[in-house]
């Protein structure tokens, strides 16, 4: 229970759909802050000269990103700006001191799913935004940034390239599935309230003989309304009307009187 209510922290008064963001960003920070974490702890035992400012920027990094979730209090954009805009500048400073071989610029085309993902459709201009920045520090980092600076060794920067690798594969992955699976429930509930409204709006056949409802109505909560006697002209038995519960009146058509033989059709609208 304690860990739901740490990963909702701050999404309380917003609706549940941008709540259900944030609760990812929630995520996203601490997950970020593990990383950033592990890095840090590696490169501060590595005695390699230097190393300790690519280890401080990472610790930095795994103490700011936590608070982040703090930022929601002053609305549902301000978190995700303050995360993309730390995760852009930290991304590239650590490519410049390390090199493009670390693999780090993979981070950027995660962050742009992550945009997409954190800023919605409806602000998808802003989103936009983001991923020009990212294509173009990615490039930039390409052209002005070597390969490998000598801060590192070529084995360790292989290593930290495959981990780099494999957390950018696994969290594109996460993305993809959990926009796919919201759409899959978007579509289920669509046709759930589809098929209600057929049910409801369809027409129903009854038989002028034996008022009997040819279509099953279960899902009607219907009571007897009004009797028409056998006396009348045209008419053999006899007929009742249903004002079924949630549906205000019968149609026209439905109130005339049936013939021997003939089936009258019933028009339920909402």
């Amino acid at each position: 229970m304690r860990l739901i209510s740490i990963i909702r922290y701050g999404t309380e008064r917003y609706p549940e759909k941008v709540a259900r963001r944030l609760r990812l960003l929630n995520i996203t920070t601490w997950i970020v802050s593990a990383v950033a974490s592990g890095f840090a702890t590696v490169q501060f035992l590595d005695p390699t000269p230097g190393l300790w400012r690519v280890a401080a920027i990472n610790a930095l990094a795994a103490l700011v990103c936590p608070a982040i979730p703090l930022l929601h209090r002053f609305g549902p954009l301000a978190a995700a700006l303050v995360l993309f805009i730390i995760g852009y500048v930290y991304f590239f400073f650590v490519i410049v001191l390390l090199g493009t071989g670390t693999g780090m610029q993979f981070y950027y085309l995660m962050a742009t799913a992550f945009v997409v993902l954190f800023f919605g459709i409806e602000h998808i201009f802003l989103a936009s935004a983001f991923g020009i920045v990212a294509a173009a520090l990615i490039i930039a980092s390409q052209v002005l940034v070597p390969y490998n600076t000598g801060l590192q060794p070529a084995t360790t920067q292989f290593g930290d390239f495959i981990a780099i690798v494999v957390i950018s594969c696994a969290v594109l992955f996460s993305i993809i599935f959990y926009a796919l699976r919201e759409a899959a429930r978007a579509e289920a509930a669509a046709e759930r309230t589809n098929t209600t409204r057929l049910r409801l709006c369809s027409p129903i056949w009854r038989d002028s003989r034996r008022g009997r409802a040819i279509r099953p109505l279960r899902y009607l909560r219907a009571t007897p309304r009004k009797a028409i006697s056998a006396d009348q002209k045209g008419t053999h038995g006899v007929r009742r009307y249903f004002r079924p519960s949630g549906l205000s009146v019968l149609s026209r058509a439905a109130r005339q009187p049936m013939r021997h033989g003939v089936m009258t059709k019933i028009n339920l609208s909402n």
